[in-house]
């Protein structure tokens, strides 16, 4: 089946080249390429007029305003018609030759599949270095939905889309690329396709995704973040999945979403762990500390609970964004046990 390869560009004129070339070196030939220029002021508009001239594959356009990533993947989607769609980016590059061969392959033994992906390998924007690898799955090969919504709420299953291709029919069910969603756009359709529809699980790397100051996609700030991130539970939840969705993997997601932003069970088991040698601390003693150790004692001595305290309340803010949007999760009659059950081991447990 053919693939529509989707490729916003913002400034990367001196990465496009290499992003195109790997699309061309796929040992699969049947696909099309949509490149969408977004106000680029470096020289892209050039290296991309010239990629286009020379492979009739590649269509283009060019925009005199900035709209950002999501805007750029919306024209790119509407400009192709292929049965199967990759969202790529200008700076990526895919290092497998035999990934699309590999995703063809894999829908026909999966007709069922609403996304067939593989691992993505972050490396250094400049020196190439790979950092680490992204993108799981319980098994390789056949996921069904439920397990796909399961795992990826409970932190098992994770799909990028540098990596991830998706069937066009699936993508037009849940309504393509949501503008409300900013940056998280591509990571709703990833992981609503698979709770869908299920997914097939390459495990081998298929892209390398460049990562520096430059990227073009951008981190939200906090607020933002969560509510984008909200966004997205809320909208998996309006899918006619066919299933149950416990409550209780919805709340173990918020709470990794949560954490990945704030870092706030690191920072509580750091708070436990000093909170008995801070009630013991003796300012008189600080002189006598080693260089610089002293000051920060006295530092934690001083500020240790306020600090404590903006954390909870950060914690408490992002909370209350999830229940606002996505709605208060109330215990199912599983969770509540379980709930009751850790509660009676613990009181057993101090007497």
């Amino acid at each position: 089946m053919k693939i529509a390869v989707l490729l916003p560009n913002h400034n990367h004129g001196r990465f496009i080249g290499r992003a195109v070339a790997a699309i061309q070196r796929q040992s699969h030939a049947d696909w099309e390429m949509a490149i969408v220029d977004d106000a680029s002021t470096d020289d892209s508009r050039e290296a991309i007029a010239e990629l286009a001239r020379q492979d009739r594959r590649i269509v283009t356009t060019f925009r005199s305003e900035r709209g950002g990533a999501v805007a750029a993947l919306q024209t790119g989607y509407a400009m192709t018609t292929a049965p199967l769609v990759l969202g790529a980016a200008a700076d990526d590059c895919i290092g497998n030759d035999r990934f699309f061969e590999a995703a063809n392959a894999a829908f026909e033994a999966n007709p069922r599949a609403g996304c067939v992906f593989a691992k993505a390998a972050l490396v250094d924007g400049e020196t190439g270095e790979r950092y680490f690898v992204m993108a799981m799955a319980r098994s390789s090969g056949w996921n069904p939905p439920q397990q796909c919504m399961r795992d990826f709420l409970c932190g098992k299953l994770w799909i990028h889309g540098a990596a991830a291709v998706w069937r066009r029919s699936a993508v037009d069910r849940v309504g393509g690329y949501d503008a409300a969603l900013g940056p998280r756009a591509d990571y709703f359709l990833n992981h609503a396709l698979a709770a869908l529809d299920g997914a097939v699980f390459l495990d081998e790397v298929a892209t390398d995704v460049r990562h520096s100051q430059g990227s073009y996609g951008q981190s939200s700030d906090g607020e933002s973040f969560f509510r984008e991130y909200a966004l997205v539970e809320r909208n998996l939840m309006r899918l006619d999945l066919g299933y149950r969705v416990r409550t209780r993997w919805r709340r173990k997601w918020r709470g990794n979403v949560i954490n990945e932003r704030l870092a706030h069970r690191w920072q509580g088991q750091f708070f436990d762990s000093i909170r008995g040698p801070l009630a013991a601390f003796d300012p008189w003693h600080r002189t006598r500390f080693q260089d610089d150790l002293g000051e920060i004692a006295m530092r934690l001595h001083v500020h240790a609970q306020d600090w404590e305290r903006e954390l909870a309340r950060r914690v408490a803010a992002a909370e209350s964004i999830f229940d606002d949007i996505a709605g208060t999760l109330q215990r199912d009659r599983i969770d509540a046990l379980v709930h009751w059950w850790k509660r009676r081991r613990s009181v057993g447990a101090s007497r």
